[in-house]
């Protein structure tokens, strides 16, 4: 499983991807060069991602069903926003030096990345 690749085939990812069976690729592709690389290695399920055009051959989502296991590929869009992590810094009751990262989930009107 690969995505977010925007266009941009890393050696390192190719090289992680060796050996494989098959490839799926969860959207932002990029480029058709990307599927290409990826072709070479072994045979490429795709979906199309937010920065990808559409009108092209990748779907908005993909139904498979692989060795027996039915998996569904998307880039998620479908599922709404993301939720954006905010970091605080809680000290724990036991020490009032030391500190423990907490996450928080909070719903924004908008993507702030």
């Amino acid at each position: 499983l690969i995505s977010d690749t925007h266009g941009l085939m890393r050696p390192e990812a190719l090289e992680a991807l060796s050996g494989v069976d098959v490839i799926l690729h969860a959207g932002d592709v990029g480029s058709a060069s990307v599927l290409d690389a990826l072709w070479a290695v072994a045979p490429v399920h795709a979906v199309r991602g937010n920065v990808d055009m559409t009108g092209g051959e990748l779907r908005d989502v993909l139904s498979l069903q692989l060795d027996g296991a039915r998996i569904h590929v998307s880039h998620g869009d479908e599922l709404g926003r993301p939720h954006r992590l905010r970091w605080r810094r809680a000290t724990t009751p036991t020490s009032s030096s030391s500190a423990t990262p907490t996450a928080r989930s909070s719903r924004t009107s908008a993507p702030r990345w």
